[in-house]
């Protein structure tokens, strides 16, 4: 495939992710600092609705003070107390189910068993409405909303991929120590090649 045609690919395919990145950032409330985590937070209104899929794409896409969005994780109650006393401040469209990082994995039948943050944190904090997580739909509803309207606010809700969601919330967090390294070794070798030239 000529890499002209190859590259026109690419962008088509993330062409959408980058619209709903550009019109979140300017329609948004703005980045919200939690000084109990390090992490800063952004609601993503998007113009249409967007799918988990896509939210998890364009929150990773996103960068903010040198770090690399991903959708948040709400791992702690002070976190949710934080969202809760924050959600004016992270945006006006704040009115509806927004995307957050939690995944269901595995096909147990069960739909409490297999969740997950996607950032690897550990599952042991959770806020379901009542009679959540219900696994309708089939047993598909593995993805996690956070709710702000529906007069249930801050309670959380599993559902399908391709639910109409109006939003999603980016976390800016720091980098692991892992990820740390990691990125130390990559730039020790992107120097050593700099300097052999």
């Amino acid at each position: 495939m000529p890499n002209n045609l190859r590259l026109r690919r690419s962008v088509f395919v993330l062409s959408p992710i980058l619209l709903a990145t550009a019109s979140a950032t300017a329609g948004g409330g703005g980045y919200v600092f939690n000084p109990q985590n390090g992490s800063y937070y952004l609601a993503v209104p998007t113009a249409t609705t967007i799918n988990w899929t896509d939210a998890f794409a364009a929150a990773g896409s996103m960068f903010y003070q040198g770090r690399t969005g991903h959708l948040a994780t709400i791992t702690s109650q002070n976190e949710m107390d934080f969202f809760l006393s924050h959600l004016p401040e992270l945006g006006d469209a704040m009115n509806e189910d927004y995307w957050i990082g939690g995944r269901r994995l595995g096909s147990d039948p069960d739909p409490n068993v297999g969740w997950t943050w996607i950032t690897g944190e550990a599952w042991s904090y959770t806020n379901w409405d009542e009679g959540e997580p219900n696994g309708l739909a089939g047993g598909t509803e593995d993805y996690l909303k956070f709710w702000t309207g529906h007069g249930i606010l801050g309670k959380w809700n599993d559902d399908i991929n391709d639910a109409p969601t109006p939003g999603y919330v980016v976390e800016f967090s720091i980098p692991s120590p892992s990820t740390g390294v990691a990125f130390a070794a990559v730039a020790a070798v992107a120097t050593s090649r700099r300097r052999r030239r």
